[in-house]
This record gives C-alpha cells, sequence and structure tokens, in this order.
C-alpha cells in the first residue's frame, strides 16, 4: 500500500514538473512541435530524479557507452553541419549546431523509449510461453514492426520538417556587386524573417520564396535574372531556415505567412509600386507562394518553377528512395509519415497542398518544370496546371536534374514574354 502511493505521489510530480518544463518552453516557442522535443530531454531527466532511478544500479559498461554516445552524438552533429554547410556554400551557425545535437538526442530518448515499450509488450504477449526460441521470435518479430512502420516513418517525416540551418557566407555585394540592405520582418505567428531587399530603382518589385533546405545566399542566381529584368527584389529566409527564426517547416503551408509578412514590409516601403509585385517560388518556395496568392492579392501574378502539388505523391516517392523498403509496404510507410507529419504540423498536409490552393488562385500563373527533374518529377507542374484557373501558362524545359531550368536557353524569353501579357492586360 506504502508503494502504491509513493509511485501515485512520484507520477503526479513528475507530470506536474513535465507540465511546468512545456509550458515554459511554449513560451519562448511558438511551434508545438519545438516544445514537444525540447521538452523530451528534460523529462528523462525528471524521471529519472523522481522515480529514483538510482545511478549506482547502472553498470560503468553503461555509463562510459552512454558517455561516448553523446561525444560521438556531438561530433557528428559538428561534422554534418560542416558538410553541409560546404555544400551549400554557407557557414556553420555554432548555436544551430548545439540545438541539433539536442534535437537528436531527443529523437534517441523517444527511440530508446519506444523500443522498451515494443520489448514490454513482446513480453506480456509470451509471459506464457515456456519455447525460448519463440519467445525471441516474437521480441524479434515485434522490433521489426517497430522499426519499419514507426521509426522509418518517423525519421522520414522528422526531418522533413526540422532542416539544418546554414548562414549566408556570400551576399549579393560580395557575389553580384548589387546594393542590398539587410532587412527583417515578423509574421503573423511572432517569427522574425531575416531577409535581403536589393533594389532596381524601378516601380516592379519581385519576392522570391526559396527552396527546402537552403537559404536566401544559395539564390544569388535569382536574385542576378529578376534584377536584371529590371526588379527590385525581396528575398528571405523562410522560417526554419538560415537567418529567420523557426525550426519547423510545414512545407509550404504556414510559409504562406512569410511570403504575407515580405508583402507587409514591401507595401510599407515609399519606393515600392504596391501594384506591381510579383511572386517568384521555386520548390518547397514554389508551393508557399501558391497558398500565399491565394490568400493574397496583393500578389499580380506568381511564377512557380519546380514545385510540387501534393505530398501523398511526394512521400510515395521518398519511401521508394529508400531502396530496402519491400514495394508491399511503400504505401503504408508513406501514409503512416504522412500521418505524423500532420499530427506533428497541427493539420492535414495530405489535403492543405499546393495543388488544392492552386485552385484558389485567381491571379495569373506561370508553371515551369524541368521534365529530366528525378527530384519533383514535371507531372507535378501538370497536375497544378489542371488545378489552375485560367490565365494560365506551364512550359518544360529539357534539362536535367533538379531546378536547373535556368540554365535553358529559352528561360528569359518565356517569362519575359509572360510577364509582358501580364502587365499589358493589366494596364501597368
Amino acid at each position: 500500500m506504502n508503494n502504491y502511493l509513493e509511485n501515485k505521489r512520484s507520477l503526479l510530480i513528475f507530470l506536474c514538473g513535465a507540465l511546468i518544463v512545456t509550458a515554459g518552453f511554449s513560451f519562448i516557442l511558438s511551434s508545438g512541435s519545438e516544445v514537444f522535443f525540447m521538452s523530451v530531454p528534460i523529462w528523462a531527466v525528471l524521471g529519472i530524479i523522481i522515480f529514483r532511478v538510482k545511478l549506482t544500479a547502472i553498470s560503468k559498461k553503461d555509463m562510459i557507452v552512454g558517455i561516448v554516445n553523446i561525444v560521438v552524438l556531438f561530433f557528428v552533429t559538428i561534422v554534418m553541419f560542416h558538410h553541409f554547410a560546404k555544400m551549400m556554400f554557407g557557414q556553420v551557425i555554432w548555436r544551430e549546431v548545439i540545438l541539433a545535437a539536442y534535437f537528436l538526442l531527443a529523437v534517441g530518448i523517444l527511440i530508446t523509449g519506444g523500443k522498451k515499450m515494443v520489448a514490454l509488450v513482446a513480453s506480456l504477449l509470451t509471459s506464457k510461453v515456456k519455447n525460448e526460441f519463440l519467445v525471441k521470435s516474437v521480441r524479434w518479430f515485434c522490433l521489426g514492426l517497430f522499426w519499419i512502420f514507426i521509426i522509418l516513418p518517423f525519421f522520414l517525416e522528422t526531418f522533413a520538417l526540422h532542416r539544418l540551418k546554414i548562414g549566408d557566407r556570400i551576399n549579393p555585394h560580395s557575389e553580384l556587386m548589387l546594393s542590398y540592405e539587410n532587412v527583417n520582418f515578423r509574421t503573423k505567428d511572432h517569427l522574425l524573417l531575416n531577409g535581403w531587399f536589393v533594389p532596381a530603382h524601378s516601380d516592379k518589385t519581385v519576392i522570391i520564396g526559396h527552396g527546402a533546405g537552403a537559404n536566401k545566399s544559395n539564390f544569388l542566381g535569382v536574385v542576378d535574372f529578376w534584377h536584371s529584368l529590371n526588379f527590385n527584389v525581396l528575398i528571405f529566409d523562410f522560417r526554419g531556415h538560415g537567418q529567420s527564426q523557426g525550426h519547423t517547416i510545414s512545407l509550404g503551408y504556414r510559409e504562406r505567412w512569410d511570403i504575407e509578412a515580405g508583402l507587409d514590409y514591401l507595401i510599407n516601403r515609399a519606393d515600392v509600386n504596391s501594384r506591381k509585385i510579383i511572386g517568384y517560388g521555386v520548390s518547397f518556395g514554389g508551393g508557399a507562394m501558391i497558398h500565399a496568392a491565394a490568400e493574397d492579392a496583393r500578389l499580380q501574378t506568381i511564377i512557380i518553377d519546380s514545385a510540387y502539388a501534393n505530398m501523398n505523391s511526394m512521400a510515395l516517392q521518398t519511401v521508394e528512395k529508400v531502396g530496402f523498403i519491400p514495394p508491399v509496404f511503400v504505401r503504408t510507410i508513406a501514409a503512416i509519415g504522412l500521418s505524423m507529419a500532420s499530427l506533428e504540423s497541427g493539420f492535414d498536409i495530405r489535403r492543405y497542398s499546393p495543388q488544392w490552393a492552386m485552385a484558389q488562385v485567381k491571379q495569373p500563373v506561370l508553371l515551369l518544370h524541368g521534365k529530366n527533374d528525378t527530384m519533383i518529377p514535371w507531372q507535378e507542374s501538370e497536375k497544378l496546371f489542371a488545378a489552375a484557373n485560367e490565365p494560365k501558362a506551364i512550359h518544360l524545359f529539357e534539362t536535367q536534374g533538379h531546378y536547373t531550368t535556368m540554365d535553358d536557353s529559352s528561360y528569359r524569353p518565356v517569362v519575359e514574354k509572360f510577364l509582358g501579357t501580364v502587365f499589358k492586360e493589366s494596364g501597368n
């Protein structure tokens, strides 16, 4: 009886402590997902303290293994950041290295806890079984199901929504000799975004949405392209990218608020004509631009390059690329991953897709895609085109790889022709 009361009291204390920790993070973080991952390691420490897990019960070997794992985790995180920064021509933000290591620790704790729960379930299922081989078989079968149908989808969705954040090593002046302003603006959900405004002393302005995992400095070629077309350029880091706040993306849906915040910034500039602002989005940024245009008429037109239509087909393609997954399991794993992503995001990402939003866009739309894009197939743009309202246009290029369309010699004439039609019809 005393043990029961003590356990009940310990559980109550743990729940109160966990609630306080979660509430504390909720005050400083806008994403429920980030609150959860930041809380997990502290919940684990609280559990060890409150439920009196004796450190003396842990062998010296286990303690050494645990310390080594943490050191290796931090080292791997540093290497990962350096490699990614080099690949993306950016620089490491050390604060992000620490946060990423902490995030990976939380993921490790969740996986460890999940494995223990699976082992407990397997133990309960075989509690009356005497055959040791059968007991082990059930245990390994349960662990196999756990890894294939829980951990794999969890990994795929978690690392799709949480990306490495790399800082800028170059800027419009260092690379293009263009003058620019470093600007900041805040979204409706209170995230501070960082961007560059590159003036062309023109009455036309373009707001650019970059791809997932990239940042604004990776798109200086795009800045140069639009500046050469005599457009003022606003390019910024989406939430969870580069120098902007946040560590969670929503695959384009909430990023519409980032674009709307950028539009708010532009409208308040005296040197920007509010009637001549267009949107240009690439890949993930294209999806965000479609969502923004569906709600915000301040975008006169949108040009979308190499974007996806919905996450159902993209999830299937992602799981297929894993390689070792039997084809019979692909759809199930993709569906589970999408459900997890929707749960973490707080909305159904299968429903609120760029394809769904495109049907609500009233502005002229130009869709561009490479026929040999292996990351996002050109058929995704055809789906978007089918969902779009008139006036609309689509152009497919014979380019290789993802978002290499701008390398095609006909890219600029296609864009200029479309813009000429748009501005002529609007009378601007």
